[in-house]
């Protein structure tokens, strides 16, 4: 019996210290400390759309202060920032703005835009292939959008396509949402999902995990901006439901023209326009699973801009500038890594080091889920496999005590 007591206690004690030691390491968000200026554009735009490939951004078309274009820069993107621009003989198909782009494979996707004759939004879709090396081939006409549209916001997740909202004229938002099967040949036919978009919208910004699509902000029915986010499972071109996040944007009166990046299982929404003019906040929160966490505001953007346009890579988030609060285009292009970090107060110390899009470079917690998403975010999951393992030591050191008791008694 006192050997039994003994074991009993050397476990319990165990138990607490192991439990004890894993609640005081805590994970912390991925917050930005600065941003470091970097090469600017050749030419000062807005309403372009940038997409990255192989460690390069390439951006489309846009507005520039002598009006739409049709050129096309692109430039590697390294841990140091952007390096050279360079400009493809290959512009695109026409002078237009307000499209969006996306890449899957080795190919890039344009959907859309705006004819500037008229003012009125294009059902043009056109697709390229990109090289590993940098530089974007000729171009070619693919399935046209089953309606002119603008200022839709497009994300690639896997072989597919989904586009939410936009304008479809003048003064309609869309609640549309189609998706379509993207290859080596162009995009294939057009779907139109049941589940439309909550709340007719445009210039949302979107994004995807690869398994669920994100939509943060835009402007609603009279150019009025929400701080609405809604999340909708995607699987095989089929989207989902909707659902209303119970953690909208931080901003009041609403986002729009705002620029949101997912990293590292954290999304990161930069600038934008508001009720009362520009904005230079930066918002970040978790999103994994078709949840967005609580948002926390982090270091401010150099300047008030709406229409920047951001990419990420191994890292690292790239913006580029679009129009400033003095209705001034800009080149400017910033960079800054967020910094992962885990503190365990036992020992008062903070390690940091710089995350990638697919894991934690850290090594003193955990690695990165298939999503990105860091494992054990909170200490349910953790306790729950400490007190299991715990519950075993308990039973192996009562049986083996149990043998040396039987050896004893021989």
């Amino acid at each position: 019996m006192h050997e039994r007591r003994k074991i009993l206690a050397i476990s319990i004690s165990v138990t607490i210290l192991l439990v004890f030691s894993f609640g005081l390491t805590n994970v912390s968000g991925e917050s930005i400390s600065s941003w470091t200026s970097t090469t600017r554009m050749p030419d000062s735009l807005w309403q372009f759309s940038c997409a990255s490939y192989s460690g390069y951004v390439y951006c489309v078309a846009g507005a520039d202060p002598s009006g739409y274009t049709d050129t096309i820069y692109y430039a590697p993107l390294l841990s140091t920032g952007v390096g050279t621009w360079s400009m493809t003989t290959n512009n695109y198909t026409m002078t237009t703005g307000q499209e969006s782009c996306v890449t899957s494979g080795s190919y890039i996707y344009c959907v859309g835009g705006i004819n500037p004759s008229t003012n009125s939004p294009i059902n043009d879709v056109y697709y390229a292939q990109l090289s590993s090396t940098g530089g974007i081939g000729s171009w070619t006409a693919t399935t046209s959008y089953p309606t002119g549209i603008k200022f839709e916001s497009c994300v690639a997740a896997g072989v597919y396509i989904y586009c939410v909202g936009g304008t479809t004229s003048s003064t309609t938002e869309s609640t549309v949402v189609y998706s379509a099967l993207l290859s080596a040949t162009g995009v294939g036919s057009w779907t139109l999902s049941t589940n439309s978009y909550p709340i007719g919208i445009e210039q949302e910004s979107c994004f995807t995990d690869g398994q669920y699509i994100y939509c943060v902000g835009g402007e609603t029915t009279g150019f009025t901006p929400t701080d609405s986010v809604y999340v909708a499972s995607i699987s095989g071109g089929d989207v989902g439901p909707w659902s209303l996040s119970t953690n909208s944007y931080p901003e009041s009166g609403g986002i729009a023209d705002e620029s949101c990046v997912l990293l590292n299982g954290y999304v990161y929404c930069v600038g934008g326009d508001y009720e009362y003019g520009l904005d230079n906040a930066v918002n970040y929160a978790t999103a994994s699973g078709g949840s967005i966490g609580a948002w926390t505001s982090t270091t401010a953007y150099p300047r008030n801009v709406q229409q920047t346009v951001c990419v990420t890579n191994s890292g690292t988030i790239y913006c580029m500038d679009g129009e400033t609060i003095a209705g001034e285009l800009v080149d400017n292009v910033y960079y800054t890594a967020p910094a992962f970090s885990t503190t365990t107060s036992t020992t008062s110390t903070t390690t940091s080091s710089t995350s990638t899009s697919s894991s934690s470079t850290s090594t003193t917690m955990t690695t990165s889920s298939p999503t990105g998403v860091p494992e054990f975010p909170d200490y349910g999951v953790g306790l729950l496999v400490l007190a299991v393992s715990s519950f075993s030591l308990i039973i192996f050191l009562q049986k083996r005590g149990a043998g040396f008791r039987r050896q004893a008694a021989h």
